[in-house]
Formats: C-alpha cells, sequence, structure tokens
C-alpha cells in the first residue's frame, strides 16, 4: 500500500472511546450501588461481572489494533479487514441485548463527548480500504496480527 493510513489515529480514537464508555458504565454501576467504586473493585466488577462482557469486543479490537501496527508492511486485505471490524462493532445497528452495539448506542445518545469521538471514528475509518469480497477466515487474521508482533518483540530483545 503506498500510503497507509496513520493508525494512530483510529487507536487515540478507540482509547477515547473506551474510556467514555468505561466512565459511563462505572457512573452506572456506582448509581445502583449507591456508593462510589475504588479502581481495584471497579476492575474486578469490569473483568468477572457477566453484565460487562459487551465491552470485550472493543477491547479485543483495540489489542488486534495495537498488534497489526507493529508491523512495518501492513496489507491493504489487513486494512480492509480492520474496517470490517469497525463498521460491525460501532456502524452497524445490532439489537441484540448482549451486544457491544446495543449497549454502545444507549450510552451514545445520552453523551456528546461520545458523539464527537463517533464522528472523528467514522471519518478514520473512511480511510481505510473497504471491505472486499468474503469476511470468512477475518477472526484467524487477526489472530496472525498479534503472533508476528510477538516474533517481532522476542527478535527485538534478543538483540
Amino acid at each position: 500500500m503506498k500510503n497507509p493510513p496513520d493508525l494512530q489515529v483510529l487507536r487515540s480514537t478507540l482509547q477515547e472511546l473506551h474510556r467514555y464508555l468505561l466512565a459511563s458504565a462505572k457512573k452506572d454501576a456506582e448509581a445502583k450501588l449507591g456508593r462510589v467504586l475504588a479502581p481495584g473493585d471497579w476492575f474486578q466488577q469490569l473483568i468477572s461481572d457477566p453484565q460487562y462482557a459487551w465491552i470485550k469486543p472493543l477491547t479485543s479490537l483495540m489489542a488486534d489494533l495495537d498488534a497489526l501496527s507493529e508491523h512495518k508492511n501492513i496489507s491493504e486485505r489487513d486494512l480492509s479487514i480492520l474496517r470490517h471490524a469497525l463498521e460491525d462493532l460501532f456502524f452497524k445497528e445490532n439489537d441484540e441485548r448482549l451486544s457491544f452495539n446495543h449497549h454502545y448506542r444507549q450510552i451514545f445518545a445520552a453523551n456528546h463527548e461520545l458523539m464527537v469521538s463517533h464522528g472523528r471514528l467514522k471519518d478514520a475509518t473512511h480511510l481505510l480500504p473497504p471491505p472486499q469480497g468474503d469476511v470468512s477466515g477475518e477472526s484467524e487474521i487477526r489472530k496472525g496480527w498479534h503472533d508476528l508482533g510477538i516474533s517481532q518483540t522476542k527478535r527485538t530483545t534478543r538483540h
């Protein structure tokens, strides 16, 4: 690819969205409990309480983007897979109650900062090549981004 998009813009926008979503979820949890949650307690709730499983697809996508960003030669196919994953998560409505998109849209409607970040994410996503054809095997390719990243890290730390 001649001029790959700056993945750092996507990364920082996803981190911002993640922060807003977690802050909103924490605020709701604290309102239900009637007390402020300590950071450690909140973290434990996030990783162990099934009601927060909806956030895991975003966390996974962020990890995949970090792994992909470590590659020196990112293919157009990789970028189109990234775009497909972003579109599925953020831009295609999914009313399944347990889905990320369902929760995201509920929080989105009441959060101006999230709306602004969402617009930035949409702009950055549209800079990626569109998905082409069959996207089966996408999850395996995304896993592969991590495998190469691990091997690159091992090579770097040995020298």
